[in-house]
């Protein structure tokens, strides 16, 4: 029952992200402006970044911010169901993770992101909130998608 539960689930997620939304690859905003966006890593980056290798793979994704944030951690997120048998994502291990994140170093990170069940995501600390996002993939375009969601307690 668990399996076919997270099954379940992985369809909704894939749905979710075919059907895309504006701002969805982006967290956190400032008004309307966004505080962090993610994007493929171009082929060549210039100037001073932070690197973490998550996967060995070609595929990269670049993270910005607009604003200095706190306390930014890539983690990793762990879909479980609950005694109710509800579908809950956790937070995993902190995979990679900066007091201060800046605008001029961007975050650059080797991951298979892949549109199937949710497995890392971002949390950062912005004016007084924690917001946590995980990251997918498009099913109709394949852009990286943001989209916030509030962990378990389990």
């Amino acid at each position: 029952m668990k399996r076919w539960k997270i099954l379940a689930f992985m369809a909704v997620i894939g749905s979710i992200a075919a059907i895309g939304c504006s701002k969805k690859n982006v967290a956190g905003f400032t008004g309307n402006e966004p505080v962090i966006s993610i994007s493929k890593a171009p082929d060549k980056i210039s100037g001073n970044y932070h690197f973490f290798v998550d996967h060995q793979t070609n595929e990269r994704i670049m993270f910005r911010t607009k604003e200095r944030v706190e306390n930014f951690a890539y983690i990793e997120i762990l879909p479980s169901v609950d005694d109710e048998d509800n579908i809950v994502l956790l937070i995993g291990d902190v995979l990679f993770g900066l007091d201060d994140f800046a605008p001029e170093k961007p975050l650059v990170v080797t991951a298979n992101i892949g549109s199937g069940i949710p497995a890392r995501g971002i949390f950062f600390g912005y004016r007084g909130k924690v917001w946590r996002f995980y990251i997918t993939e498009s099913g109709m375009d394949g852009s990286t998608l943001l989209t916030e969601f509030t962990p378990s307690s389990r």
